[in-house]
């Protein structure tokens, strides 16, 4: 209907100003899911993916925990909100991280969970999946497996690996994609070209042997700075736990996806 009133331009004008992909169901290539016998989109929001999405959110909601305690209410809508959002993402590598993460900084600050916030998130967890009807896609995402990914993923993880044994000292920051098909069996479709999804795979492969040492040096100094701070730090505890378990949630990410390094 707004499309017949308005016209298309206006939409796109509006969508492309606000910086969401102009996309539906039926564009190729899309990130999308099985609903009600349907296939409907995962959700972007601005982002050019849903994996991006939620990943952006993980870090929302770290941070709307550790302002949690100075305005409860606020930020309890704020994180069922944003919740909300990355399940419906159904970024498996978002959620995934945000369990390390939530592990990591619960062990660093001895938090102790009350069982009844447990059993209410819980229970709301429940009802949101069988209000909207999510269990057979929840089920497709995470217990059958998205089989069209996995095998994409373990194909570019072959190439990555060819790639390596055949340019030790990298094929130049960004140039992935470039030659990749050198090094698949088949030809890829044009949506197909994409990094190999893991940002330390990435950069070995980009940058060589001496650029992945450098990055994992950084990497690795990072974390230990934090942890180092964290010892003797007596007032900034909770925030430097949080930076920690950012940290992981990059680990993880990076370990499933190519985004941080990528994009």
């Amino acid at each position: 209907r707004i499309v017949e009133e308005f016209g298309r331009p206006f939409i796109t004008t509006s969508v492309n100003f606000l910086g969401e992909p102009l996309i539906s169901a039926s564009t190729l290539g899309v990130a999308k899911v099985a609903f009600f016998d349907r296939e409907v989109l995962r959700i972007y929001g601005t982002f050019p993916h849903p994996n991006l999405f939620g990943g952006y959110l993980v870090f929302g909601i770290f941070f709307a925990i550790y302002y949690w305690s100075k305005q409860k209410q606020l930020f309890t809508a704020l994180l069922i909100l944003l919740g909300i959002g990355l399940i419906l993402t159904f970024s498996r590598s978002a959620m995934l991280a945000l369990f390390a993460g939530i592990v990591v900084y619960c062990s660093l600050i001895k938090v102790k969970i009350s069982w009844k916030y447990f059993i209410l998130g819980t229970v709301f967890l429940i009802l949101l999946i069988f209000t909207l009807d999510l269990t057979p896609m929840l089920s497709q995402r995470f217990i059958i497996g998205d089989t069209n990914s996995i095998y994409e993923r373990g194909l570019f993880y072959e190439a990555g690996k060819k790639m390596f044994f055949d340019n030790w000292a990298g094929v130049g920051a960004g140039n992935f994609t470039q030659v990749m098909q050198g090094y698949l069996p088949g030809k890829l479709m044009p949506w197909q070209f994409q990094p190999v999804h893991n940002i330390f795979v990435l950069v070995l492969d980009e940058i060589g042997i001496w650029g992945f040492g450098i990055f994992i040096y950084l990497f690795v100094y990072l974390l230990n700075s934090l942890l180092r701070r964290f010892k003797i730090e007596s007032t900034e505890k909770t925030f430097l736990a949080t930076l920690v378990a950012l940290e992981m949630v990059i680990f993880v990410i990076g370990m499933l996806d190519h985004y941080f390094i990528s994009l």
